[in-house]
């Protein structure tokens, strides 16, 4: 296991310091010798921004560069190994881009962190979540 890799809502909560993330999860992160994020993770933020879900502080390209290169945050790329895993998944989550991001823990064997609880219904998932 190289990073700890936080799903969307997680890793936006930890750079913005936002009292949302649990204090748990918040010293897991902090404990961690690698974080990582997917790939889609930066596509989520910014149709988020863009669709007004999401406000953030400063622009969005300053921010990811602060979230990801400043933070010392990885981003782990979408191949296709984890393409492959994603598609095979059951559909219990409609999302694809969250079903990615499962894929991207599977795929690399590392621990993620949510709190979606729809990511608990993978079984192949249960030794890697972190939900508190």
């Amino acid at each position: 296991m190289n990073h700890v890799i936080l799903d969307t809502h997680v890793w936006i909560w930890w750079v913005n310091q936002d009292d949302k993330l649990p204090i748990s999860l918040h010293k897991r992160i902090t404990d961690s010798k690698r974080v990582a994020i997917s790939a889609v993770s930066v596509y989520e933020l910014i149709q988020a921004v863009r669709r007004g879900r999401l406000s953030l502080s400063i622009e969005v390209n300053a921010w990811l560069y602060m979230a990801t290169i400043e933070a010392d945050i990885d981003i782990i790329p979408v191949d296709s190994r984890i393409a492959q895993i994603a598609a095979n998944l059951p559909l219990f989550h409609g999302d694809p881009l969250d079903r990615c991001i499962i894929a991207t823990a599977l795929a690399n064997i590392n621990l993620l962190i949510s709190l979606d609880g729809k990511f608990a219904g993978y079984p192949d998932l249960a030794e890697l979540l972190v939900t508190q």
